[in-house]
């Protein structure tokens, strides 16, 4: 159903992963996701639901993480990126996308939460060892909702830098009809 690798073949692999990293210099870290309303979907719409629910959040996890990351289903409701290129601050960004999703079950709309937690890789750790501290760190966010302040953090970001990005736009916009109206040059200091 959601077209993404097995716990196992992360653990095949895993040492593949570490050696491309240090051999390009690349950081190594994992996000680890849980959603929260599976069992309650499982319960309420059966397979068909729980199907419907994996398709839209594999979409949404794929589309998230960069094509050169590793997306793996590691248990029933929880779902692992191993992030090859992206640095340990670029987490939340990537929470911030599979947030807010919503998916629609028998007529109603249900709005899908998440637990996560991520790590970066440490020299030296095993795959089994990578995999219990991200279970950790997913627990502790169970027990404080620190995702959810990461993800707010990271939304207010966005949201910051769209609106100076406009900003710029504009003014690039106003200097260019000052020039055209007046036939004088009017730069825009940086």
């Amino acid at each position: 159903v959601t077209g993404l690798y097995s716990r196992q073949f992360l653990e095949q692999h895993f040492a593949t992963e570490v050696a491309r990293s240090v051999r390009h210099g690349h950081p190594l870290n994992g996000l680890i996701v849980s959603i929260n309303q599976f069992d309650q979907v499982a319960t309420r719409h059966g397979p068909q639901g729980i199907d419907l629910l994996l398709r839209e959040f594999t979409q949404r996890m794929k589309r998230a993480i960069r094509s050169s990351d590793l997306a793996v289903r590691v248990a029933e409701n929880e779902f692992l990126a191993l992030l090859t290129e992206s640095s340990i601050e670029r987490v939340p960004h990537i929470l911030s996308r599979l947030s807010g999703l919503e998916v629609e079950l028998s007529g109603e709309r249900v709005p899908i939460t998440l637990a996560a937690g991520w790590v970066a890789y440490q020299r030296g750790e095993r795959a089994d060892q990578f995999l219990e501290r991200l279970q950790w760190e997913i627990a502790e966010d169970r027990r404080t909702g620190a995702s959810a302040e990461a993800i707010r953090r990271a939304q207010a970001e966005m949201r910051r830098t769209q609106d100076l990005e406009a900003l710029g736009r504009l003014a690039g916009k106003l200097a260019h009809d000052f020039n055209k109206l007046y036939g004088l040059p009017f730069t825009i200091l940086r």
